[in-house]
């Protein structure tokens, strides 16, 4: 399928920006799809006719999502369903968050003023509390690993968290604090005046990946206590799954 109506020229700036970035040559993109160097030059030049599919090939070499060639955008995403792109929001609109390597990040002995974000990550303003700009890190976001909240979250999602969100709600995606102090990310099932119960979206449990021996729903004391640090470490507002990559159907 041959691209239409797109800026070539905007296209191909984006892949000599990204390609330099990465220190590759034109030669490394062109070996790596099966091409000539010149086709890349031309490519990046704006001067190139170039399928969809070619260009979802170059976008797999430089590492980067698919969607991101297409537009300068961000996506907007969902609640346990498939994502939605929308690329016609003003940019004015989005509000950059730093993203931290896991929700390891987030435990208390951790001071994320002295940590390194990994990335920034945008986020639409009308997510975000009223207030968050008085603190620039009580909004950030984390990469997850070893999910155990299909199809809520998955495997490589990116999750925006409000850190001072910390008052239990029932039926609220929480990043936890547990007794043997991992983190976990897990919906409030139920809450009492000092315990709260915590569980996978999934039917069937599974063993979390820190500790085989921890099966969930689990019970976790959530009441104050002096020396013993809050267990909820922030409250999930946005959640951007990772894409499963769809195997083409061969064309008859």
């Amino acid at each position: 399928m041959q691209l239409a109506g797109m800026d070539k020229k905007t296209i191909g700036l984006k892949i000599r920006k990204k390609r330099l970035q990465l220190g590759l040559v034109q030669k490394d993109i062109a070996d790596a799809i099966g091409v000539k160097a010149s086709y890349i030059t031309r490519i990046e030049n704006g001067d190139a006719n170039f399928t969809i599919d070619k260009l979802f090939d170059i976008s797999k070499v430089l590492k980067i999502p698919e969607y991101e060639l297409l537009s300068e955008k961000p996506l907007i995403l969902f609640e346990e369903k498939d994502p939605i792109l929308s690329f016609n929001q003003p940019e004015a609109d989005y509000v950059a968050i730093p993203q931290f390597k896991n929700a390891e990040s987030l435990k208390p002995e951790y001071d994320l003023s002295e940590e390194v974000p990994i990335d920034y990550v945008p986020i639409h303003k009308s997510m975000l509390p009223g207030d968050y700009n008085k603190d620039p890190l009580r909004i950030v976001a984390v990469s997850v690993k070893n999910a155990l909240m299909q199809p809520t979250i998955t495997d490589g999602s990116i999750l925006w968290i409000d850190r001072m969100d910390t008052k239990p709600s029932e039926d609220q995606i929480y990043v936890f604090l547990l007794p043997n102090s991992s983190i976990t990310i897990k919906r409030l099932i139920k809450m009492d005046r000092h315990f709260c119960i915590i569980g996978i979206d999934q039917s069937n449990g599974h063993p979390h990946p820190g500790n085989l021996n921890e099966r969930f729903p689990m019970v976790l004391e959530c009441k104050e206590s002096e020396g013993k640090p809050w267990p909820i470490r922030g409250r999930v507002i946005w959640i951007m799954n990772r894409q499963l990559e769809r195997r083409k159907k061969p064309r008859k």
